[in-house]
């Protein structure tokens, strides 16, 4: 009992700011706690990590540092590319070449990554024309590209457009129109002096003149 009124006349002794300190204390003991536990929660929430997923892998070479390594390919397979250009997340590129090496070029963009996709390939005689896309990651499957290629080219499947006449073309024996199919292919587009088909690798341009 003597400490307590011992303790009990110090704090009657105490001036008042004193006093109003030793009354805030606790409650300013309870605001910090709380803004602890506000802020440890926040920060968990904070580092909540995402689960890894095809779909937010990203790609971390540039196209310029592909565009360069596509170009030291082609150097060292004897390949000349006509041009090579880069737009929003593809690449586009323009070479003549036997087909042979266009084969081996063709493999070799398809599985330069697993973000390469070829988007569509362009053969009109020794030309080819490739667009590739870097746009997410491709769990591949195995695609036999020179079955494909050799498909299309003119010592295995020929197609003779012999006339143009409004929204038809007259190809291999048969009237066609937009949309409709033949073989493997689909007719994409019926200009004025030429046809664009067109398959899930390829894009064929038909040229009116050149069977005349």
């Amino acid at each position: 009992m003597e400490r307590l009124r011992y303790i009990e006349d110090d704090f009657d002794n105490l001036s008042t700011k004193v006093k109003i300190e030793l009354y805030l204390f606790p409650f300013l003991l309870l605001l910090l706690l709380a803004y602890f536990i506000s802020e440890n929660s926040s920060f968990e929430k904070k580092i909540d990590i995402q689960p890894l997923t095809i779909e937010n892998i990203k790609m971390k070479k540039s196209f310029i540092e592909i565009s360069k390594e596509i170009e030291e390919y082609a150097k060292k397979s004897f390949i000349t590319l006509q041009s090579i250009k880069n737009s929003d997340n593809n690449i586009e590129i323009v070479l003549y070449e036997n087909l042979k090496k266009r084969v081996e070029f063709i493999k070799y963009l398809e599985l330069y990554n697993s973000f390469s996709k070829i988007d569509s390939i362009t053969i009109d005689k020794n030309l080819l024309s490739v667009k590739i896309v870097f746009d997410r990651f491709y769990k591949k499957e195995p695609i036999d590209i020179k079955a494909e290629l050799e498909s299309i080219s003119p010592n295995n499947n020929k197609f003779l457009l012999k006339a143009i006449v409004g929204k038809y073309a007259y190809i291999n024996e048969t009237w066609l129109k937009q949309e409709e199919r033949i073989d493997n292919y689909k007719v994409e587009s019926i200009g004025v002096n030429e046809v664009h088909l067109r398959n899930k690798y390829s894009n064929l341009v038909l040229k009116l003149y050149e069977n005349e």
